[in-house]
């Protein structure tokens, strides 16, 4: 697996798009959008539209641990075609990036509210957890 990290650049940059038309055409690449679990739905929408010209074929979720609520991540990608194919549960990447499991989805949204629901438990806890 070989990821390619587009640090540096924004989502409305033109060059960004020019280098990923570029890379799909080499026709042995895989193409996955990378959606944030705690944008809100119409920016989540604004980025699906702007790639899709890269024919992602899927979606990496990241920062799932930054957010307990996926329903609307989850409903653009499902409105979009767009399967689930890695969650990211952290910045340590790839150490923080898992194979797409709705399991372990379930458990992480369980444990964070949980958190929420007890307000005396600090972030330090969290992480132990």
């Amino acid at each position: 697996l070989v990821l390619v990290d587009t640090a540096g650049y924004g989502a409305r940059d033109r060059a960004l798009l020019g280098q990923i038309t570029w890379l799909r055409a080499t026709r042995q690449l895989r193409s996955l959008l990378v959606l944030p679990a705690n944008a809100h739905p119409h920016d989540l929408n604004e980025l699906v539209r702007r790639y899709r010209m890269a024919s992602p074929e899927g979606v990496v979720l990241t920062k799932t641990d930054e957010t307990g609520r996926l329903g609307a991540a989850l409903s653009v990608a499902v409105r979009n075609g767009l399967s689930l194919a890695y969650t990211a549960h952290g910045q340590q990447i790839p150490g923080d990036l898992e194979a797409a499991d709705g399991s372990n989805l379930v458990l992480q949204l369980e444990k964070l509210r949980r958190a929420a629901d007890n307000p005396f438990v600090t972030e330090d806890h969290h992480a132990i957890a």
